[in-house]
């Protein structure tokens, strides 16, 4: 019988393995090369180019197209492509405005041009009808780089009527609201988020530097306050911040500062419910009542903005502490919203690993590396590999993402890799930060010290995260040693008693 996540995913028009999909269709765009007619409302905002020597213009390029989305998707009429899926687009500048819009399902593109000299920020921009290329409207700018804001409302707003005819005063209302009137605390602001998105540990720390410098220029601006805990918060989880009293408290206090000054902000509950869900994996430090209060958070974040798909996607996740199904729902929430979210299919082929579907996990991961190959994921896929005993492949896979928790220890477990042996010692000696020492023990045991790894993992003490790490396949070796029994027992004594919906 079919897996239904793969029923799901080709629904979505985004499962393709790269040895299977063409390089392109015949007439030069991207897979897949058979679309039904795009939404007659429907607007890709390509990222504008960057004229300016200036290589810190870029960050306007990518900033201002990525609000004048934001705002064009507060109209309800239009339908918004996502921006991941713009970014991900190959070699735009040699195809035609109707292959990108083939390529995209788009019935109209914004495009433009960005230039930011002597104090000044001049725009060309335009917005075209895809299947022509004709213009239906077209504008230059010329403003002072402090009217950046007053900049992206002309240019949504224009666009909006272009497209969609007469606006409302609701809609025009949408379109014209300011986050700040602050014009550094805004081009920090954009900064951030465009470092934010890339997903590095370079631009992660960037990002929090922008978002500290928005919020000294302009203290109430909420936005910016739930962008920096939720940055701060994903540092955690990426292994990157040493330790965690540096960074837990004021992505606490960020977040706390965030809701006082706009409750009603959905990155605000999104950077409080990330924050929450990381402090409840620490030993000793978040309490029984921490995940509840971070799935109550998420839970906010989505109420408030049902699009914000990065928050369904971390209640997704943070969901398989508790529940599979649950899990997977919220997940798929997030494709639906934005189909081409490499790392949600990642973290979906984390759960189906978990619940021991090791085919569907494989299966899933491939469509993480096929939506973007440079990314982390082949670092799972290589543990799915050695859970399938394909230990060549997983070898392969270790061997491109040499960071991370295991691949180190699949290399030097089973390649015999002397410099893989040194940080796989380092690894279990001191285990990344907020990942607790029980996929320590998966380092442990390839390296054939089963005892250690069974006291690394009775170190984490019962919790929900310790139940989650004991589903680890790799660790089943340790599943019939009565202290890890004990241990199990208890954490899914946790479970029965918690109180998450």
């Amino acid at each position: 019988m079919t897996d239904r996540i793969t029923v799901i995913l080709a629904a979505l028009g985004v499962l393709a393995f790269a040895r299977l999909a063409p390089a392109q269709c015949p007439d030069g765009t991207p897979p897949p090369c058979s679309r039904s007619a795009p939404p007659a409302r429907s607007i890709a905002v390509l990222t504008f180019e960057n004229v300016t020597r200036d290589t810190s213009a870029q960050y306007l390029a990518e900033g201002l197209a990525d609000q004048i989305f934001t705002r064009l998707g507060s109209v309800a009429r239009l339908t918004m492509v996502s921006r991941t899926a713009v970014r991900r687009l190959r070699n735009v500048d040699q195809l035609s405005v109707q292959q990108i819009g083939h390529a995209l399902n788009a019935a109209f593109l914004v495009n433009g041009t960005i230039q930011a000299t002597g104090g000044r920020v001049r725009v060309n921009v335009e917005a075209l009808r895809a299947a022509t290329g004709a213009a239906v409207w077209s504008e230059a700018y010329d403003r002072a780089s402090d009217d950046l804001i007053g900049l992206e409302e002309a240019i949504a707003t224009e666009v909006a009527a272009g497209v969609a005819g007469r606006l409302s005063p609701q809609e025009r209302r949408a379109l014209t609201s300011r986050l700040t009137a602050s014009s550094r605390a805004y081009e920090q602001f954009l900064r951030g988020n465009v470092l934010l998105g890339r997903r590095t540990r370079a631009s992660l720390e960037g990002a929090i530097a922008a978002y500290q410098a928005a919020t000294t220029s302009d203290s109430g601006l909420a936005e910016a306050y739930g962008r920096l805990a939720y940055a701060l918060a994903l540092c955690g989880y990426w292994e990157w911040c040493g330790n965690v009293a540096s960074f837990i408290t004021p992505a606490q206090a960020s977040a706390a500062r965030a809701l006082r000054l706009s409750p009603r902000s959905s990155d605000a509950w999104m950077g409080r419910g990330l924050t929450l869900a990381l402090w409840s994996q620490l030993p000793n430090a978040g309490g029984d009542d921490s995940l509840p209060a971070a799935l109550a958070a998420f839970r906010r974040a989505v109420a408030l903005n049902p699009h914000n798909d990065e928050a369904w996607h971390q209640y997704g996740f943070t969901l398989s502490l508790i529940s599979d199904s649950a899990s997977l729902d919220a997940m798929r929430q997030a494709l639906a919203i934005e189909p081409a979210r490499a790392v949600t299919y990642q973290d979906i082929s984390v759960v189906y690993y978990l619940m021991g579907r090791n085919t569907s996990a494989l299966l899933t991961v491939d469509s993480a590396v096929a939506l973007d190959p440079d990314g982390p994921f082949r670092k799972w896929r290589a543990l799915y590999r050695l859970t399938a005993g394909d230990t060549t492949g997983a070898v392969a896979d270790a061997r491109l993402t040499p960071s991370g928790w295991w691949s180190p220890a699949i290399l030097a477990a089973f390649a015999h890799d002397s410099a893989a042996v040194a940080a796989t010692r380092a690894t279990v000696t001191h285990p990344p930060v907020g990942i607790g020492p029980g996929l320590a023990a998966a380092c442990l045991l390839w390296t054939g010290q089963r005892e250690q790894a069974v006291q690394s993992v009775l170190r984490s003490g019962p919790s929900l995260w310790t139940r989650w790490v004991l589903r680890v396949p790799v660790l089943a070796p340790l599943a019939d040693d009565p202290r890890i029994r004990a241990l199990r027992a208890a954490s899914d004594s946790i479970l029965a008693r918690t109180r998450w919906r």
